[in-house]
């Protein structure tokens, strides 16, 4: 896996089936990187993308830091916000039962959010 040119502040890399999803805080976006070791951005415009973490549905979820949101990517790219009005959301995580956390830096909350929220 090659990256390309540019300044990088990664802060998350996490697996889903053979690709590889970065969370790069430096430029705003989320790299994808296929089993060559080819990179596709798969989201741009982001505000400091921090954690990453996939539902069981295969939908990934990003803690938006600099937005105070968590956003919501399905398969085909297509975002949504799954929360909002965090203060500076770092880190996500799903438990076995597929309820959601969401790690606040700033204000050293951890929120959960139960299975099936849409």
């Amino acid at each position: 896996m090659k990256l390309g040119t540019g300044f990088f502040l990664f802060t998350r890399v996490i697996t889903q089936a053979d690709y590889v999803f970065v969370s790069n805080a430096g430029n705003g976006t989320i790299e994808r990187f296929d089993p060559g070791g080819n990179e596709t951005i798969f989201a741009s415009g982001l505000n400091s993308p921090a954690g990453l973490a996939f539902d069981a549905a295969g939908n990934l979820y990003v803690a938006n830091s600099g937005a105070g949101t968590i956003l919501q990517f399905d398969s085909g790219g297509n975002a949504s916000v799954f929360a909002s009005g965090l203060n500076n959301p770092r880190d996500i995580a799903f438990d076995p039962s597929g309820n959601l956390y969401v790690a606040g830096r700033n204000d050293g909350t951890i929120r959960q959010y139960g299975a099936g929220r849409s």
